[in-house]
């Protein structure tokens, strides 16, 4: 399930307040092509898709009784055959409730972007002909009823498919455009909002009209939150003590969305529009627990897959995605590597873009809080495209460093906003957030840059650099995130790197140190062998983070060991290990917690459940 039954149970109770009515979707259907008077004055159906087993076991039991209708949008070469999905006889017992319906989804869920792109015209139209129709008989046969309505995967639609399910036999479809549904609109292309475990409520412009105020509340108490960063028509603000913030009547008429974030939440939206005189936004806590997969990791199915797989069996539900990783290099083929020169033209790559976007929509869809980790200046590819940019050993000539990877200045701005238009990509695709590592200068000795090598210098580029990523992604209301050395929690200069802890919580959401504690080489006073004690090394640290910042716990999320010791006694990092290690971040109140393992395999026996 993409949304939990507290959440769905809160949406019906929001739903309920409003004062909307649940109707069967086939009666809206027939409301829209004229063949039933008027619906109730605010009438709203649900829908769920993929027909997962989650529906039997958890939904149905919930709304026995109740007479919530629900159309099940399934597809068929998943029902009986995977583990995640029901099974025909199922099926038809919910259908035989009288509250079920179900519906096509197509026959196997594909991207019919991708399909179009590999595939000659006519053998596109024969694919996509026998996906609707394989779909639409199979259901008809197993449950003994019409299937006359479709949900297009993954909201993907063309004039040319709604041609096509039309002369299939359907006669309405439906996408992902998250707006009203109006009788002016075509049948094949009727909208729906997606709905997932970390969205609130989203609110159609039919229910807010020419409200002054909208409140910001924590959807589990209620209570008001103050300091929420909102982005609306153009303008960001912030919430008061009430949680308030004033909404200028242009973006009102406008119908504009309100996007709202905070610290230990979830991003929620609101569309502007219709006759309530105020509206509250309720943000739902999330504390991402990650694994992190590289740029090879997430381009590889099977490391893939087994990372996700991790979501139910342990107590992961986040994900840290390379989107420029060590070498310069990204899992999908980025316009703005091409354009700055950091990588050559690629084959075929909007169909390579369209597949990593179906990949990221998927996570999504699963409930996965997706995080895009972004290395600055560590890019020997961007250094070899453009060295006028790239950091001088005491010679004067390219220096490179262990791992004979040449870095960028970070004091040359002109540099930034090639991973910054990487950022913006990474926005577009929706992750959730943006993490920047690498966000330092090389620790190497005598290096030259383009100014000279202070502290005050060296901590205005990387703190300068922050405020542009701000300043660049401010449209987006995206949570940003900066890593950082363990070290950097204790030492009051900045490392000599530029990483001054009480400097970054003002242009970040989320700090996150590196709390390995093969990292700390010197140990701490009183922890001279850190791998004997990873949970020490890790509360000792947040700790005096949070000490030196005033900052509370919910700005940082760590960054936690979950690979063989490199620099004491080389062992593993076993399921006691790891659970220290997590188990301090929990006490000192963290943003949840990213394990670290840089082949990226995570044996579930040694996470934490």
């Amino acid at each position: 399930m993409t949304v939990r039954m507290q959440t769905f149970e809160a949406h019906l109770q929001a739903i309920e307040a409003a004062g909307y009515r649940i109707v069967p979707l086939a009666d809206i259907v027939r409301w829209h092509d004229g063949e039933q008077g008027a619906l109730p004055a605010k009438a709203v159906a649900i829908t769920v898709d993929d027909g997962h087993r989650s529906v039997y076991e958890t939904l149905w039991p919930a709304l026995r009784g109740r007479g919530i209708p629900v159309t099940l949008f399934v597809y068929p070469s998943a029902i009986s055959n995977a583990p995640y999905a029901m099974t025909w006889p199922q099926l038809r017992a919910l259908a035989r409730t009288g509250q079920f319906d179900v519906q096509s989804h197509t026959y196997w869920h594909p991207d019919f972007r991708v399909e179009r792109m590999h595939r000659s015209a006519d053998d596109f139209i024969k694919f996509a002909r026998d996906q609707l129709r394989r779909a639409k008989e199979r259901i008809e046969t197993e449950i003994g009823a019409p299937v006359h309505a479709l949900a297009w995967p993954f909201g993907i639609h063309d004039p040319e498919l709604e041609h096509l399910a039309r002369e299939e036999g359907y006669t309405a479809a439906f996408t992902l455009d998250a707006q009203p549904l109006r009788a002016s609109q075509p049948a094949m292309a009727l909208p729906r909002y997606l709905i997932t475990d970390g969205c609130a409520v989203l609110l159609s412009w039919a229910q807010f009209a020419g409200a002054a105020e909208v409140r910001v509340i924590d959807a589990q108490t209620r209570v008001p939150i103050e300091g929420a960063i909102t982005f609306v028509h153009g303008e960001s603000g912030k919430t008061d003590a009430a949680g308030l913030i004033t909404i200028p009547a242009s973006a009102v008429e406008a119908r504009a969305t309100v996007s709202v974030r905070a610290p230990g939440y979830a991003r929620a939206e609101l569309v502007l529009g219709g006759p309530l005189p105020a509206v509250e936004i309720p943000l739902k806590q999330i504390k991402p627990r990650a694994v992190y997969l590289s740029v090879q990791g997430v381009s590889n199915r099977a490391l893939r897959d087994a990372a996700v797989a991790l979501q139910g069996q342990t107590a992961i539900n986040a994900l840290v995605i390379d989107m420029k990783g060590d070498r310069g290099d990204a899992p999908y083929p980025s316009a703005a590597r091409v354009a700055v020169g950091a990588v050559p033209e690629q084959k075929d790559p909007v169909a390579r873009i369209n597949q990593f976007a179906a990949v990221i929509r998927q996570l999504h869809l699963r409930g996965l809080y997706l995080i895009a980790r972004i290395v600055v200046f560590k890019d020997d590819r961007l250094a070899q495209a453009h060295p006028e940019w790239a950091v001088r050993d005491r010679d004067g000539e390219v220096w490179r460093d262990r791992e004979d990877q040449q870095w960028i200045d970070p004091s040359v701005e002109a540099a930034w906003a090639s991973t910054l238009d990487v950022a913006e990509e990474a926005a577009r695709l929706g992750f959730d957030e943006i993490q920047f590592d690498y966000l330092r200068f090389p620790d190497a000795n005598g290096l030259q840059f383009h100014q000279a090598n202070t502290q005050a210098h060296r901590v205005a580029a990387i703190t300068g650099f922050l405020a542009r990523a701000r300043e660049r992604l401010r449209a987006y209301n995206i949570y940003l995130a900066a890593d950082i050395f363990g070290y950097v929690c204790w030492n009051t200069d900045d490392t000599a790197i530029g990483q001054q802890i009480n400097t970054l919580g003002a242009v970040v959401d989320y700090i996150s140190p590196m709390l390995y504690p093969s990292g700390f080489t010197w140990g701490l006073p009183g922890t001279r062998k850190p791998t004997e004690q990873p949970g020490e090394i890790v509360s000792r640290s947040l700790a005096e983070a949070k000490r030196r910042t005033g900052l509370p716990g919910e700005r940082f999320r760590p960054w936690l060991q979950a690979f063989r010791d490199y620099a004491f006694d080389h062992r593993e990092f076993n399921a006691e290990m790891i659970r220290a290690q997590v188990d301090a971040a929990d006490a000192e109140g963290t943003n949840g917690w990213m394990l670290w393992n840089a082949r990226n395999r995570y044996d579930p026996a040694n996470l934490p459940r």
